[in-house]
């Protein structure tokens, strides 16, 4: 035989039914995320240069970088945003170059 389940105080029935459907549907929604509360607002500016023949990296950062910036750091921030792991350029690459203002 099965035994009858009885409510005893409504309110606190309701407010636990409540309780439930709430914490499901915050569960719900962190994983429905669609990523944006991870996504940046935040774009970085740059150009686009095309290498021609006897172009370094040097010498792009130094025509590209604000008067007071240091050209070792602009040199860091183009290897950087162009996922450059051996750090060499040819003739009809393009490469992206950061936009810095003074600033940065």
């Amino acid at each position: 035989m099965r035994k009858k389940v009885r409510i005893v105080n409504f309110k606190r029935f309701l407010l636990s039914i409540f309780s439930i459907l709430t914490m499901i549907a915050l569960i719900t929604a962190m994983f429905l995320n669609d990523g944006k509360a991870y996504s940046s607002v935040y774009e970085e500016k740059f150009n686009k240069v095309k290498i021609k023949e006897g172009d370094t990296i040097w010498e792009i950062a130094l025509e590209n970088k604000p008067e007071d910036y240091d050209t070792r750091k602009m040199v860091l921030d183009i290897i950087e945003l162009n996922n450059l792991e051996k750090r060499n350029i040819y003739p009809g690459d393009i490469i992206k170059v950061p936009i810095k203002n003074k600033g940065d």
